[in-house]
């Protein structure tokens, strides 16, 4: 009582408390003063100093950064204490100093990057309240709220079993060993699900093709669209060859344009070539974008003009000129240095297929769709949409699979491909690590449409499938040269690299790859690269006997 109503003390410590507990009172305009009471007549602040926080638990601090890198800065701690609180703003279930608000559900977490790690009883709420969210869940199979919340959640994995997973948030030493399996659920939520913007997009698509059908078009500024049933399905053609993705990726590219003709009182639809390159001027000007950022803006206006049935305003040799000036004067003013994308060497990958041996079994599987990427010189988004039903690793040592035709076919249009049997003597560690994934997974009972890596949507496979390979080559000690990066574009191009290497006929190299033979000269493959033995140990199998 004595140090409360003086706000005074010799030790360091209770200093500390005595100024934070100054700090609230000043903030709440409140005066204290401390006087002494027995048990029996302060009921409710005896009860609740006997009460332990069976919550007061957090993740360990090398799990969080991990997460950190993989997701993003997260923003705010929805169920913390001041002791165990991840982040610099966070919520509280009772009141403490420096929380944002009390009870994480009374306040929005729209336009957050959450943190939650919720108790368990609160699983159900977190899961419906439909926010941009990492979380920290029990694997708990037979709870109501575990199945709905996989199978929305944008990726799911398994957090790996160590003593050192969780700590005490007031001692911040390792908590006890869990008795459960613990999982890190990704939720990305944009205000529709990717499912409604798609037959949003397709509705769209089938609504402006009808339009031009019909006739149905204004005359702006005197610019006349071809008109012409036969035009018209053309035009639809070329707006419905883009995946969803990107065409959201436009619409949000044109409506930055659209307020921009908007604000200055000139037509956006159509566009006059002066207009666009007064536009280009204009992000110049406004130093948010680099020079490599101009071709998806020019890519949406002319897109838009198409599907209008106008002629493409972007088609003018002053608008080249700007584009060509925006490049130069990106460069010699604001230069940006990229990371050149390498091909990942054969040897590498035969060095993350030996590790993926020797793995736990997630990180074992992590590094299974990083060695096929190689191995199948396929896009991210084909290996991770790959379900149980969709390979067949043969017991003579040949490898059956199923993958999309194209990139806009990712549902439809499924190609069988066959890699027939190794030749050499050496143990076939991809076609090992893929019989091993698929008889694991049947001896768990899975169904065929099982996915065999990740539910993650096919416009973050290629930043998820990355960071699974830079995680084995952190395990391996291997770093890239100073200027350049390994990605999941190095394991295609890698793949594309050691099969021409050693000889393998472009043909089937781009048969494989599902890409042109000029697409492959020009992009994937290097014609630097040495032949090794490891690249035999991959694709020796596609050489003419």
């Amino acid at each position: 009582m004595h140090f409360i109503n003086g706000f005074s003390s010799r030790s360091p410590v209770l200093m500390a408390e005595l100024r934070k507990l100054q700090e609230v009172a000043l903030l709440y305009r409140v005066a204290l003063r401390a006087s002494w009471l027995p048990s029996v007549a302060n009921v409710w602040v005896d009860t609740l100093s006997r009460q332990g926080d069976r919550d007061d638990w957090r993740l360990s601090d090398e799990m969080f950064a991990r997460l950190h890198l993989r997701y993003g800065c997260h923003t705010v701690d929805r169920f913390a204490t001041p002791l165990n609180a991840l982040c610099p703003r966070s919520n509280t279930k009772m009141h403490a100093p420096g929380t944002e608000a009390v009870d994480a559900f009374s306040v929005s977490w729209d336009g957050e990057n959450n943190w939650v790690n919720p108790p368990f009883s609160q699983a159900l709420r977190v899961y419906a309240d439909k926010a941009t969210a990492t979380v920290v869940l029990p694997v708990w199979v037979a709870q109501a709220w575990w199945a709905p919340a996989v199978a929305t959640a944008t990726e799911a994995y398994l957090l790996p079993r160590s003593a050192s997973l969780f700590t005490s948030g007031q001692s911040h030493r390792p908590a006890p060993p869990p008795r459960w399996r613990f999982a890190v659920l990704r939720f990305v939520h944009g205000g529709r699900s990717p499912s409604t913007r798609a037959k949003d997009a397709e509705a769209a698509r089938r609504a402006d093709y009808r339009r031009v059908r019909h006739g149905a078009r204004r005359r702006r500024q005197g610019a006349c669209p071809v008109r012409g049933a036969d035009a018209a399905a053309a035009r639809f053609l070329r707006n419905y060859s883009i995946k969803d993705s990107t065409a959201d990726r436009y619409d949000g590219q044109w409506r930055g344009f659209a307020a921009y003709c908007g604000a200055r009182g000139v037509s956006a639809l159509p566009a006059s070539t002066a207009t666009v390159v007064t536009f280009v001027g204009h992000l110049l000007r406004s130093r948010r974008i680099v020079a490599i950022s101009l071709k998806p803006i020019m890519a949406a206006i002319r897109k838009r003009h198409v599907a209008a049935g106008f002629s493409n305003p972007c088609d003018d040799e002053a608008v080249r000129e700007a584009k060509a000036g925006f490049c130069r004067a990106g460069l010699d003013l604001r230069p940006v240095h990229k990371l050149r994308r390498l091909p990942l060497p054969a040897a590498v990958a035969w060095r993350l297929a030996d590790l993926a041996s020797r793995s736990p079994p997630a990180r074992r599987r992590h590094l299974t769709a990083v060695v096929l990427l190689f191995w199948w010189m396929r896009r991210a988004g084909d290996i991770t949409r790959l379900t149980l039903g969709d390979v067949d690793p043969g017991v003579d040592g040949s490898t059956h699979y199923k993958v999309p035709r194209h990139k806009t076919e990712v549902t439809t249009g499924l190609l069988a491909r066959s890699l027939p049997r190794d030749p050499g003597p050496h143990l076939d560690l991809p076609h090992a690590l893929l019989a091993r994934l698929v008889v694991a997974l049947h001896a768990a009972g899975r169904a065929p449409s099982s996915r065999l890596f990740t539910s993650c949507a096919p416009p973050t496979a290629s930043a998820v499938m990355t960071g699974w390979l830079r995680d084995g080559l952190r395990r391996l000690g291997v770093t890239p040269p100073v200027g350049t990066c390994y990605s999941s574009h190095s394991l295609k191009s890698g793949g594309a690299t050691a099969a021409n290497a050693i000889g393998v006929n472009r043909g089937v190299i781009a048969a494989l790859s599902a890409t042109t033979e000029v697409t492959l000269a020009a992009i994937y493959i290097s014609a630097l690269c040495i032949p090794s033995v490891f690249d035999r140990y991959f694709f020796a199998r596609l050489l003419p006997r």
